[in-house]
C-alpha cells in the first residue's frame, strides 16, 4: 500500500480528525451540534497547523470503552500502513475512555511516529507532569465510565423490582404500548401486555410440549405450520424454541442477571404447565 507520508509526488504530512459521539440524553439538535462542533474544531486547528487534512473519521453513538468501533478500527490501519502523520481530537476521552486502550493506542501511535494533539491541551512539550496528568484524566475518564455504567446497572434493576422488563426486547407472544398508568409511568414509558394472535400460538406450545409426544424438532414444525416463527419468517431455531419455553416471563416472572423476580405482566401460561415443561426439558 502506498505510503502517503512518504509520497514522492509533495512534501505533505497528512492528519486525520477523530471525533465521537456519545450516548447520552442530548436530542437529536444537541447531537448534531456536538458533532458539528468537534468536527469545525479539529478541521480548523488541522488547517491551521503543517498538515494536511486526510479526512475526518467519526464513530456515532459508541462506548468510548472499546476499541471494537468502525471509526478506530480505520485509524489503526492508517498508523500501521504509515499514512498520516498526526491525529486530532477535541479531548482525550472522545478516543478512548479505557486506560488501557488509550495506552494501546498512544504507544501504536509513538510506534510509528504519529503525533497525537488534544486540543484541549495546548502544551506541545510533554513533561514528566503532563504525562501524569495525562494518565490521571483517563483514568478518570475510565472512572466516570464505571459510575455510569454502575448507575444504569442500578437503574434497570429498580425497574426489574417494581415488575417491568428494562428491555427493547419483547418476547414472543405479547407487544409493547405505552404505559398508561400515572402511578408507574415515571418508572417505565412502555409496559408489555399480551399480543392476542402471538400469545394463542405460545400457550398451545406450551400445551403441546407437556403433553410428551412431541420433541423440539416436530413441535417447531407444527407450531409452524401454525403461524409461529420468527421475525425474518423463517422457523425458530431449535435453540430459540428452548429458551422460549424455558423463559418464566410466560409464567408472571422477570429472570435478570440471574435472578427471578415477581412480574406486573399478564402470564400466558399457568405455573403447574410452565413446571411440567421444565421437567420435560430437564430429563432430556
Amino acid at each position: 500500500m502506498k505510503n502517503i507520508n512518504q509520497s514522492t509526488n509533495n512534501n505533505k504530512k497528512y492528519a486525520i480528525a477523530y471525533i465521537r459521539l456519545q450516548r447520552t440524553k442530548l436530542g437529536i439538535d444537541d447531537l448534531h451540534r456536538s458533532r458539528s462542533d468537534q468536527k469545525e474544531r479539529c478541521e480548523k486547528a488541522i488547517k491551521e497547523s503543517e498538515y494536511t487534512l486526510l479526512k475526518t473519521i467519526e464513530d456515532t453513538l459508541v462506548s468510548g470503552n472499546t476499541l471494537n468501533r468502525k471509526g478506530i478500527k480505520e485509524i489503526i490501519k492508517l498508523v500501521k500502513n504509515n499514512e498520516i502523520s498526526a491525529i486530532y481530537v477535541n479531548s482525550i476521552d472522545r478516543l478512548s475512555r479505557n486506560v488501557s486502550n488509550l495506552e494501546y493506542l498512544k504507544n501504536l501511535f509513538l510506534k510509528h511516529g504519529v503525533t497525537l494533539i488534544n486540543l484541549e491541551d495546548t502544551n506541545s512539550k510533554k513533561t514528566a507532569t503532563d504525562i501524569c496528568l495525562d494518565e490521571l484524566i483517563s483514568s478518570f475518564c475510565e472512572y466516570k465510565r464505571r459510575e455510569m455504567s454502575e448507575k444504569i446497572k442500578t437503574a434497570l434493576e429498580g425497574i426489574v423490582c417494581s415488575g417491568f422488563l428494562p428491555s427493547s426486547s419483547v418476547p414472543f407472544g405479547y407487544k409493547s404500548i405505552y404505559n398508561a398508568n400515572i402511578e408507574t409511568y415515571p418508572i417505565t414509558k412502555k409496559v408489555l401486555v399480551p399480543d392476542s394472535k402471538k400469545a394463542v400460538l405460545v400457550k398451545e406450545l406450551f400445551t403441546k410440549y407437556a403433553t410428551g409426544k412431541y420433541n423440539v424438532r416436530e413441535i417447531n414444525d407444527l407450531m409452524f405450520k401454525k403461524g409461529l416463527r420468527g421475525k425474518d419468517r423463517k422457523k425458530l431455531p431449535c435453540a430459540i424454541t428452548y429458551r422460549l419455553l424455558r423463559n418464566p416471563f410466560y409464567v408472571g416472572k422477570i429472570k435478570w442477571a440471574g435472578k427471578i423476580y415477581a412480574g406486573k405482566h399478564t402470564p400466558l401460561v399457568d405455573r403447574d404447565l410452565f413446571e411440567k415443561v421444565q421437567t420435560i426439558i430437564n430429563s432430556i
